[in-house]
């Protein structure tokens, strides 16, 4: 190659396995005595994998069969992929997420080949250039790592290439940059290790999306948004049951979750009490023991449920029954008694009128 050379010619030409199909020649320019850049055809047929051919020394007059030099690699003209989403839709300032990006039309050689490097961007910002990381099935899952921090409250365009040079926009809804909130305080830091109290998480800084969790240790359960201060969430059982103690952490996004290792919940074993509410609405439950603390002093028992009144006309009652025994038992010992005085009295009176008799029959 000839260092003078300043112009030359590329010849395009798409074969399938068969006669040549379509050709193109376009304008090269020689850069160096070991680069040419050329111009990529366009229009109807150009689209595809082509064969790449290079004339140089093209002087004018322009010869009318210039010597092309048929090189060992192919260039491939390809449709622009179509992202169909991204998840997540919003992404802390800190940086730092793994983002995906599904894909639903996209050229399959190039997806493939390792040795060209698939991209993410946003908007025309080099700094958040990550490698995109993608599986290929009927959509591409591409995952790519935002790595640049960002203002608050501020939105940005997701710019993706199959090339390493060419980045299209993507169209989707922008993506809003936000700061990651802050955590203070659980009412109440303990419940029931079998789950199922409720929980209000009080911090700043929190927002409404479709996202928003709690996660208990390792357990995520959905949160109610209240307020920028306050959410709500429903403590669930944890994995380990002897785990008594877990860090509880929001996420606004449904991947980025906060860092508060002072915020935590409490499982304790705790144990029912009898009565319909518990303690029959006459004191509280002792959740540890599962025993009633009677409070109202009209009222006594295991559930709270026995009336202090009742106890003493059942007294009573022990009381006059008792009584009522003992009267109709000496009513019977009476009578009793009251025989036998009659049977006595009456065997004197037999004995006196039969000895009366004797002696008048001796005195005759």
């Amino acid at each position: 190659m000839s260092p003078d050379s300043k112009t030359g010619l590329c010849r395009f030409t798409k074969q399938e396995n068969g006669p040549q199909l379509e050709e193109f020649i376009t304008q090269a320019i020689v850069t160096s005595d070991k680069m040419i850049n050329c111009a990529a055809p366009h229009g109807e047929g150009a689209h595809g994998e082509f064969f790449v051919e290079i004339a140089i020394d093209i002087v004018p007059p322009r010869s009318n069969d210039p010597k092309f030099f048929k090189s060992q690699d192919t260039f491939v003209i390809y449709d622009l992929p179509i992202v169909d989403g991204i998840y997540p839709t919003i992404l802390p300032v800190e940086g730092g997420t793994i983002y995906n990006v599904t894909i639903s039309s996209y050229n399959t050689r190039l997806m493939k080949d390792a040795t060209i490097t698939k991209q993410c961007r946003f908007d025309d910002d080099p700094g958040s250039v990550s490698e995109a990381k993608c599986i290929l099935a009927e959509k591409a899952t591409c995952s790519c790592y935002n790595q640049r921090k960002a203002k608050p409250n501020t939105s940005v365009q997701l710019y993706f290439t199959q090339n390493e040079i060419h980045f299209n926009n993507t169209k989707l809804d922008p993506i809003v940059r936000y700061e990651t909130p802050q955590l203070y305080e659980l009412v109440p830091p303990e419940g029931n290790i079998t789950g199922g109290t409720l929980v209000t998480v009080m911090g700043t800084g929190f927002f409404l999306t479709p996202t928003i969790k709690c996660k208990f240790g390792q357990v995520e359960v959905v949160a109610t948004y209240q307020s920028p201060e306050r959410l709500d969430c429903i403590a669930p059982p944890p994995i380990d049951h002897l785990q008594e103690v877990v860090t509880v952490e929001i996420t606004q996004n449904g991947v980025d979750y906060t860092n508060s290792p002072n915020v935590t919940f409490t499982y304790q074993l705790i144990r029912t009490c009898p009565g319909t509410p518990p303690c029959s609405g006459h004191g509280y439950c002792d959740q540890t023991k599962g025993k009633c603390v009677c409070t109202d002093p009209e009222w006594t028992g295991d559930a709270c449920n026995t009336s202090v009144n009742t106890n003493k006309q059942g007294y009573w009652n022990i009381v006059a029954s008792a009584l009522g025994g003992v009267s109709v038992s000496f009513v019977l010992f009476l009578i009793l008694m009251g025989l036998y005085s009659r049977h006595r009295s009456n065997e004197y009176k037999r004995l006196v009128h039969e000895r009366q008799r004797n002696d008048i029959s001796t005195a005759l």
